[in-house]
């Protein structure tokens, strides 16, 4: 009869214990307790599993939390909000939770692989440097700018209408999958290519502050908000069929920009005054030709082209070692120069120049001398190539002047 006693009390015990949640972070539990989901007893690290099972929404802002064990008993939560605490690692097991506020903490780690209905999160200006959101299928919402990553995969979050990355490290931006996207915000970032073909539903886009070359927006119909300024954009396809309500891409080494309505764009977006708006930029390579001056052979400026000088007289033969902008044979001859320009607005681009003469017959013995031979004009100062059997006037770059006169 004892024994039977003895045991029964035990279970009594049990069953008591098994109804207490255990709470080792002191403030969080005083705020339970001020709130009353405690058990009554302060400062013994537990709490009535009752009184916090069927609470739906729990605000922990500023109360000095560092960890939260205990959190796992609110079986029936779906709103939680953590911010401005000294917490670094957040680990969420609760599998009714649907809207995660943890901005503004000092987390490296945050684990929500198990809270699958979460549809929320803000993560935003904490220390993170990964996180996986694979199980999270039915998140719609996502902050997680100002932090440390480097990579951020959303494949499998199809759901995701909004996506807010901003402030990171990322490199690279996968959102092929996320075909329900209204507002991609990715700027601040190291982002060197960014396709949002699939994202038709898109309608804001801000990825300013990358290093972007090229971006295409033309499919993008609903797609009325567009900065993408600070980035080294050299193409942007902007014509949509839209006019936006803002577009933004100052800064950028651009030269056109394809709009549905040039008068518009003008009047309108935000841009560099050298900039032109057409309704399709023609991304062709400028007229590439050669300017002279003497001996000295200068290839036309063009941004993001390489440059190599031909041999006209040896079925243009690459010069070796002559791939700068400008170039000063050493012999009598024809030479031209190569440019080639390969970026995603003009492809890849090969245009070779028309060929120069160059003629030291008459003026070996005048480069003989130190001072370097500037240009050659005519007796009315115009500025011409060297022609036998012509008065021409030397112009050195020491200030003095040679008349010379050869014939044939």
């Amino acid at each position: 009869m004892k024994t039977l006693l003895l045991l029964g009390a035990l279970a009594l015990s049990l069953n008591s214990f098994a109804q207490e949640t255990y709470v080792p972070d002191d403030n969080f539990e005083a705020y339970l307790e001020a709130n009353a989901m405690g058990n009554g007893i302060p400062n013994d690290d537990y709490v009535t599993t009752a009184n916090i099972s069927g609470v739906t929404s729990l605000l922990l802002i500023n109360i000095g939390l560092n960890d939260v064990t205990g959190l796992e008993d609110f079986n029936s939560l779906t709103n939680l909000n953590i911010q401005l605490n000294p917490i670094t690692t957040l680990t969420i097991t609760n599998t009714n939770l649907t809207d995660l506020y943890c901005l503004n903490n000092s987390l490296s780690t945050l684990d929500v692989t198990s809270a699958t209905a979460i549809e929320f999160i803000d993560c935003s200006q904490n220390q993170l440097t990964n996180l996986d959101f694979i199980s999270n299928i039915n998140l719609d919402w996502l902050r997680c700018d100002d932090n440390n990553l480097t990579s951020l995969d959303v494949s499998q979050n199809t759901a995701l209408t909004n996506l807010y990355c901003f402030g990171n490290q990322l490199t690279s931006l996968d959102v092929s999958q996320n075909t329900a996207l209204t507002n991609l915000v990715c700027s601040n970032n190291q982002l060197t290519s960014l396709d949002v073909i699939q994202n038709t539903a898109l309608t804001n886009l801000q990825c300013a502050q990358n290093q972007l070359t090229s971006l295409d927006v033309s499919l993008n119909t609903a797609l009325t908000n567009l900065d993408c300024e600070d980035n080294l954009l050299q193409c942007l396809n902007a014509n949509n069929g839209q006019n936006f309500n803002s577009l933004m891409c100052a800064n950028n080494p651009l030269s056109c920009v394809s709009v549905s309505d040039a008068v518009f764009a003008y009047n309108n977006y935000i841009n560099e005054p050298w900039v032109t708006f057409q309704f399709q930029c023609v991304q062709n390579l400028i007229d590439n030709d050669v300017n002279q001056i003497g001996t000295l052979l200068t290839a036309v400026q063009q941004f993001g082209a390489t440059y190599q000088w031909l041999d006209c007289n040896n079925n243009y033969a690459y010069i070796s070692g002559e791939t700068n902008q400008t170039y000063t044979p050493t012999t009598t001859g024809y030479f031209a120069v190569e440019l080639t320009i390969s970026d995603a607005c003009r492809g890849n681009q090969v245009d070779t120049s028309s060929c120069h003469l160059v003629d030291y017959s008459g003026i070996d013995e005048l480069n003989n001398t130190p001072k370097q031979l500037l240009k050659i004009v005519d007796l009315m100062g115009r500025e011409t190539p060297y022609k036998p059997n012509t008065v021409l006037i030397f112009v050195f770059d020491d200030g003095s002047t040679e008349k010379v006169f050869k014939m044939d």
